[in-house]
């Protein structure tokens, strides 16, 4: 049986364009200089850097945790072509749109403990993906570990989800979910917890 501590919230749609941000690395969120001794060692992503051999460009920050970063890439392996999915063997034409992914990066001292089996979210996610495919769940598309200052870091490359429940709550312009939306992210959460528990997995993060 599992723990996975977390859900994410339903994919996004395949974008059209994805604006290059600035550095983030400028003003960094995480404390980089910290250490995996410490309890940190982050990795420090930057819009342009290349993982696993290549494949994924990083564009962006989406956001941080306290033991990983994730970051917008796109994959050079695959593009769209009238909505579906194909192996991308040369460069990208007018008519194909680059495929575009979240690369959850862990800390160095996450990835120690993934390692020494005390950190299972990868397990986790390996179970996920072997569940029918549902939209209230999340799925494992890849996964590596690449090297930082710090040392090693597991990476595990997800679909782009929409913005959590808090800022879609901010967003509003009471700053309210409205009944109807609330009934359907309660029956979204429902689902995801009955698919987790019919795998024997345990969601923790309510």
């Amino acid at each position: 049986m599992y723990i996975v501590h977390r859900l994410f919230g339903k994919p996004a749609s395949v974008p059209t364009t994805i604006p290059v941000q600035p550095d983030e690395t400028r003003f960094p969120e995480e404390p980089l200089s910290l250490s995996a001794e410490q309890g940190f060692g982050f990795f420090p992503a930057r819009a342009g850097l290349l993982l696993n051999n290549g494949r994924y460009k990083i564009l962006r920050k989406l956001g941080r945790g306290q033991s990983s970063t994730t970051w917008l890439v796109s994959d050079s392996r695959c593009v769209y072509l009238n909505r579906y999915l194909v192996l991308a063997s040369h460069s990208i034409r007018a008519q194909e749109t680059p495929a575009y992914y979240a690369v959850k990066i862990l800390t160095a001292h996450a990835t120690m403990a993934h390692q020494d089996g005390l950190l299972l979210e990868l397990e986790i996610m390996k179970a996920i993906a072997g569940l029918k495919r549902t939209p209230a769940l999340p799925y494992l598309i890849d996964h590596f570990e690449t090297d930082g200052p710090h040392g090693q870091h597991l990476c595990m490359v997800q679909p782009v989800l929409s913005t959590d429940i808090s800022r879609f709550r901010r967003s509003a312009p009471s700053k309210r979910l409205g009944f109807p939306t609330v009934k359907i992210i309660i029956a979204q959460v429902l689902q995801a917890l009955v698919a987790l528990h019919d795998a024997r997995i345990i969601h923790t993060g309510m």
